[in-house]
């Protein structure tokens, strides 16, 4: 009898260790309402059962009635799933809403209606994608799979300019969850020396130095690279007015002598269908010369210094010496002085923003009144209105979904890098706007009534 006994526990335990993991796999595939539902159950039939006697054998295993609903139709040896893993039929779905009439952007429910363009007052062209590089971002094949898979390695190997930043490298790795790029600070963008300082080059190096072998000099970047690929990228590339300029000053001698400067943005109007070139983004004059040529602002491209040259966020060619994979034409990106369109109907006699014309200082005011209508007066000058577009309007137009294909928004993990950047971009305008123009804040005024409290 003892033997018997030791059997029945032994097949008792084994039937409820069954028991359990079988309620692990349902647990697992479960959605979050089912998760909740299940865990009800389990807690219903636990009290029932302590109030119950148990009236089976012990070798019976007895499922709970929550998993038989679950398992309703199936064996004991096969457990159907199909119940736990449908769809969701009672989400919330947004409703339809009407695209922009002015630039035809998708709009989700209660978004604003100028959020997109400000009811036309902002218009910028996209420009056409390559059309090997558009199968690359929206083909089916393996080769365009291994493309987006890594596409934040190929864009690096073809940028222009090197990534500073501080971001959470467990996030952004592949094979942990979903993909997330976390940053904590500023990003910054580099240039480099023309002249190896190392014997591996980077960035624009690789487009200068040794140009017989740069496909070789690529791809020993990284192991993930396909030759195919860079040697498409290599093709599309040629037609970049950055690419052009830098590879045409391999067969200048004495290049040391020389000033070369790349210009904070090419000044072609991105409301129409213009492309820059070569000459428009970037310039090289002797060095004695340089000062009748470099009035404007621009970057400095040394051959040898052992030092990296910052690339302001407010430069327009910020964007196109990063992210040359998004913009293949050397597009501009945001830079001071895109104008907005004037609207149909509105009045040609509104006061217009006067640069040279300065705020009425509050240093020396010593009441509320007294500021009060100081600012009155300036809000019936027009001093509110701006005729440019800012960095917030820029990016809100660019990102928007519309009828032509956003090359943008198909790129992946390098989208979550762009994006990213752009709203630090923003953030840093928005800090030294009010660094630079403290007269527009109250801080004199707050002062004053603190020191009188």
């Amino acid at each position: 009898m003892s033997d018997k006994s030791n059997r029945n526990h032994l097949n008792s335990e084994k039937a409820h260790a069954d028991k359990k993991a079988r309620r692990r796999e349902l647990y697992k595939l479960a959605q979050s309402n089912k998760k909740d539902a299940y865990l009800a159950g389990r807690r219903a039939n636990s009290a029932i059962e302590n109030n119950a006697s148990i009236g089976a054998s012990s070798s019976t295993t007895t499922l709970s009635t929550h998993e038989q609903t679950l398992n309703r139709g199936c064996s004991s040896t096969e457990i159907n799933y199909m119940e736990i893993i449908q769809p969701m039929t009672n989400y919330a779905t947004l409703k339809d809403v009407s695209r922009c009439k002015f630039c035809t952007a998708k709009r989700f429910e209660y978004e604003p209606p100028a959020f997109c363009c400000g009811n036309g007052v902002v218009r910028l062209i996209s420009h056409q994608t390559p059309p090997t590089l558009r199968n690359l971002y929206l083909g089916n094949t393996n080769e365009s799979e291994q493309f987006r898979t890594y596409i934040k390695t190929y864009n690096n190997i073809f940028a222009f300019t090197s990534l500073g930043v501080s971001y959470d490298k467990e996030l952004a790795k592949k094979y942990k969850g979903i993909s997330t790029f976390r940053v904590q600070g500023k990003m910054y963008h580099f240039i480099d020396d023309l002249v190896l300082a190392t014997e591996k080059g980077r960035n624009l190096q690789l487009y200068f130095f040794d140009s017989e072998n740069e496909l070789r000099n690529r791809l020993e970047c990284s192991s993930k690279l396909n030759e195919g690929t860079v040697q498409k990228l290599m093709e599309i590339l040629n037609a970049n007015p950055y690419s052009i300029f830098l590879k045409s000053l391999i067969n200048i001698p004495q290049l040391s002598n020389f000033y070369i400067a790349l210009k904070s943005d090419a000044g072609l109007d991105q409301r129409v269908y213009n492309l820059p070139t070569a000459s428009e983004v970037a310039g090289i004059w002797v060095e004695q010369d340089a000062q009748n040529y470099t009035l404007t602002p621009h970057i400095r491209v040394y051959t040898n210094s052992n030092r990296s040259q910052l690339v302001n966020y407010y430069y327009g060619c910020y964007d196109p010496l990063q992210y040359p994979l998004l913009f293949p034409y050397g597009q501009n990106g945001w830079h001071c002085g895109i104008q907005k369109i004037e609207p149909l109907g509105a009045s040609s006699s509104r006061q217009k923003y006067c640069e040279n014309e300065q705020l009425p200082s509050i240093t020396n005011m010593t009441t509320i009144d007294g500021f009060l209508d100081i600012e009155a007066e300036v809000m019936q000058k027009g001093k509110r209105k701006r005729n440019s577009v800012s960095c917030r309007e820029y990016y809100c137009y660019q990102l928007q979904m519309r009828d032509d294909e956003n090359i943008i928004l198909h790129s992946g993990r390098l989208f979550q890098q762009y994006t990213v950047d752009q709203w630090i971009k923003i953030e840093t305008q928005r800090l030294d706007f009010a660094y630079f123009n403290p007269d527009l804040y109250r801080t004199d005024v707050l002062g004053g009534l603190l020191d009188v409290l």
